[in-house]
């Protein structure tokens, strides 16, 4: 085997390797263990590379199955009774956690027999057969337990959350010059929020999300004119890479009528809020970056290593 061409090529795309790893990986400590053996796997395997031109995809495939097989393990590995299976699961997710809080809450609310079987069906993934057998029930019963279990946890579910503001932001228009703002100390007590939102859109990466936003002319501060409104909403669930994800859509309107807007992929994990993508509207050619490509962290990127931004 040729050793200088194996570093060659590792060179040239090691960095979108270890990106790739790091945004599958749940911790630091692990993605660095699965990219050692994803570089001995490739160092040892090179000589069965037809196509060195490929040397990038394939060693990208590598660290695929390296990363499937890390879970793998770590599921067979573990004996997780029911009662506790939904809380490993909101630990492991990439989709974000508050709202598999809020479902964890709704099921605790919920009747023994319904919270039992729902578990069973959507966490455990148990067919209805399987729930029969284990609960010594015909499957008919199952079927209508299950029924009455989903339309309990429906009313049950306290959705859509009851914001402080909401309504009166949504039949407002915002004013045409910035009202003077003042802050007045409070004398209640403290409590802790968690952040969860992009600091430059004001958006929570999560299925349900809208806000709209004005910006203002400081620089004719006390007179500040609006000069644009901006509407940032989440469209839907995206896999890119194979990391979960939601696509998020932002336009922004000036006063003048022109408009501008571009869509970008991002995800929360349980300590970072990450952007996974971008696609800009560049005269009418979309451009599609990933965080796989090495100009992206200049534009995109946040955090050492793009870990993105720390949860508050």
């Amino acid at each position: 085997m040729d050793n200088d061409e194996f570093t060659l090529l590792l060179n040239s795309c090691k960095n979108s390797i270890e990106r790739f790893i790091y945004y599958k990986m749940p911790n630091k400590y692990d993605a660095e263990d699965v990219l050692q053996e994803v570089l001995i796997i490739g160092y040892n395997s090179f000589d069965s590379l037809k196509s060195k031109e490929k040397f990038k995809s394939w060693m990208l495939s590598i660290a695929a199955n390296q990363c499937k097989d890390y879970y793998r393990k770590k599921y067979r590995n573990l004996e997780i009774p029911v009662d506790n299976l939904y809380h490993y699961e909101r630990y492991h997710g990439r989709s974000g956690v508050t709202i598999k809080e809020t479902v964890d809450y709704t099921l605790e609310r919920l009747c023994e027999k319904d919270k039992k079987i729902l578990t069973m069906y959507y966490i455990n993934g148990m067919d209805q057969k399987s729930i029969a057998t284990v609960l010594d029930i015909p499957v008919g019963t199952v079927k209508s337990r299950l029924y009455k279990a989903r339309q309990n946890f429906k009313d049950a579910y306290p959705y859509p959350p009851n914001m402080k503001g909401e309504c009166i932001m949504k039949n407002t228009k915002f004013p045409q010059v910035m009202p003077e703002i003042t802050i007045n100390k409070s004398n209640l007590e403290e409590f802790e929020v968690k952040c969860e939102q992009d600091i430059g859109f004001f958006i929570i990466p999560r299925l349900g999300e809208e806000v709209k936003f004005a910006t203002y002319d400081f620089d004719k501060y006390p007179i500040m004119k609006k000069t644009s409104e901006t509407t940032v909403k989440v469209v839907g669930k995206a896999i890119v890479h194979g990391v979960e994800c939601v696509e998020i859509e932002e336009e922004e309107i000036n006063e003048d009528g022109s408009k501008y807007g571009f869509t970008m992929f991002e995800r929360l994990t349980d300590t970072h809020l990450q952007t996974v993508a971008a696609i800009d509207n560049n005269k009418g050619v979309k451009e599609i970056s990933t965080f796989l490509d090495d100009d992206f962290f200049n534009f995109w990127g946040f955090g050492e290593n793009n870990c993105g931004e720390e949860l508050l």
